[in-house]
């Protein structure tokens, strides 16, 4: 333990006072979760914290699901995920791919101005000829939402059975160095996404801290005057005791 030793800086060294025995400090795997305890509730995200966590119990394999829509990497940190399903004749003339996009995206944008945040959509296409990295927020498409000219919302789209999902994250602080500490990519394919990401990534807290609460009623608001609906609130679980 640190506090068993003292630096000597006049030689320097470091001076050991009370030696380490045999397995101390050490403990078996998954000994600090007690037998019968949920590890994992369906649904949940994995993160660094859960894969260490199932990596202490002996676990090197579990069923995940991959987003419906595809799309690059996100790291969900520091941010609020968004999720809109609705049918594709709500959209009326506008259920091509980009008119589609484009007015969901204004209705997000209305929602976070809602807020308080000054954010507007990427007027002009992007020229997808330049190749892309993995990462989700290393450039805007078209439409996408900008604060201050920098990427701060990132969505993605699929449709089937004549139905639309489309969904992506709110970026409440960049995340650049984790983010590309993640992403397996050569040392030049590293500095090049991390230049990138520091030049047009952004995050809501560079304007006010962000309450999810009151950014969730902001952009649920927003949407449901673009389309004429109104969200009803979740129910709770309760839990009764006696």
């Amino acid at each position: 333990m640190v506090e068993h030793t003292e630096l000597i800086e006049r030689m320097p060294a470091i001076e050991l006072r009370r030696a380490a025995s045999p397995g101390q400090f050490i403990s078996y795997a998954g000994s600090d979760i007690a037998r019968g305890e949920t590890l994992l509730r369906k649904g949940q995200k994995i993160g660094s914290r859960e894969i260490g966590m199932l990596a202490a119990c002996g676990l090197a394999d579990i069923d995940v699901v991959r987003r419906p829509t595809g799309g690059r990497a996100i790291l969900h940190d520091r941010e609020l995920t968004y999720s809109l399903s609705l049918p594709l004749a709500a959209l009326g003339e506008e259920q091509a791919v980009v008119p589609s996009y484009r007015r969901l995206s204004l209705a997000l944008v209305a929602g976070l101005r809602q807020a308080g945040y000054p954010v507007q959509a990427q007027p002009q296409a992007v020229d997808h000829r330049r190749e892309s990295s993995p990462a989700c927020f290393d450039r805007p498409a078209q439409h996408e939402v900008l604060l201050g000219g920098r990427k701060v919302v990132g969505s993605a789209q699929v449709r089937r059975g004549g139905a639309l999902l489309q969904h992506g994250s709110f970026l409440f602080t960049p995340q650049v160095e984790e983010t590309v500490r993640l992403l397996r990519l050569t040392a030049p394919q590293r500095e090049e996404l991390r230049a990138t990401m520091a030049a047009g990534v952004g995050g809501l807290e560079s304007v006010r801290p962000v309450d999810p609460a009151e950014l969730v009623a902001a952009i649920a608001q927003a949407i449901g005057r673009e389309f004429g609906v109104r969200f009803l609130p979740q129910a709770r679980e309760t839990t009764r005791t006696r």
